[in-house]
């Protein structure tokens, strides 16, 4: 899918509230960016513009990609992982709204990972992304930078996390600018243009939805309790009522 507008239209064709509810019954919420709540700081509501379902304008972009009913368009996905249901909805749903023809195919993840890795690679992967250090470069560095790439060339195989090869100039040059800002709030404001231009513009992921993590506590006898980054209570931070 290497265009703006190929990547868009699959994107604006995929109904995330749906699977969200259908298939992952509440579990999932759909993504509207790429730097997720979980660092409020630098999130940003909407930053996605086309990661609202709008099948309409999704044949549209669909025309100017050449991405016509009847294309086909691979799409694998790693098995053993629980994927199977959700990238099935998927699979039909840009059947129905584009009509392309998907051809859809389960492979172990080492598997998934070497073919998506070859210079070849050609239609959508599934991926998913854990940052080890609660920083927004930590999930916009290792998965859309030139240097995350780990290729010198097009024919070699991309070692790095950025297996679709996006590359874009000003987005490293912000990137850049950002790791070496000591202000928070501008480090991140340099954080955040880089979202907007590598997600907001290019699309260069397609943010399907922010994975939720769930907990019982007893209200009546504990207050302030809340998840951190780790998604483990912030013991520090609990009192009794």
């Amino acid at each position: 899918i290497n265009s703006v507008a190929a990547r868009k239209a699959i994107s604006e064709a995929i109904d995330r509230v749906a699977i969200a509810r259908g298939v992952f019954q509440g579990s999932q919420v759909p993504a509207d960016a790429f730097v997720p709540p979980a660092l409020p700081d630098a999130y940003q509501s909407g930053v996605c513009t086309a990661c609202r379902y709008d099948p309409a304008e999704a044949k549209k972009l669909a025309q100017q990609a050449g991405l016509t009913p009847g294309s086909t368009v691979n799409f694998q996905f790693n098995t053993g992982g629980g994927h199977e249901e959700w990238t099935a909805a998927v699979t039909q749903q840009l059947k129905r709204n584009l009509g392309l023809n998907v051809n859809y195919n389960g492979v172990p993840f080492t598997d998934l990972l070497n073919n998506e890795q070859q210079p070849g690679a050609s239609g959508i992967f599934r991926a998913a992304w854990g940052a080890d250090y609660p920083t927004p470069g930590n999930f916009l560095q290792p998965l859309m930078s030139t240097g995350a790439i780990g290729a010198t060339s097009p024919s070699q195989p991309a070692t790095g996390d950025n297996r679709g090869r996006y590359s874009n100039p000003r987005f490293d040059q912000l990137l850049a600018q950002a790791a070496a800002t000591r202000d928070k709030a501008q480090r991140i404001g340099l954080y955040q243009q880089a979202e907007q231009l590598a997600i907001g513009q290019d699309l260069a992921e397609i943010p399907l939805w922010f994975r939720q993590q769930f907990r019982l506590v007893n209200t009546t006898k504990f207050a302030n309790v809340y998840l951190g980054f780790t998604e483990e209570p912030t013991l520090a931070e609990i009192t009794l009522r």
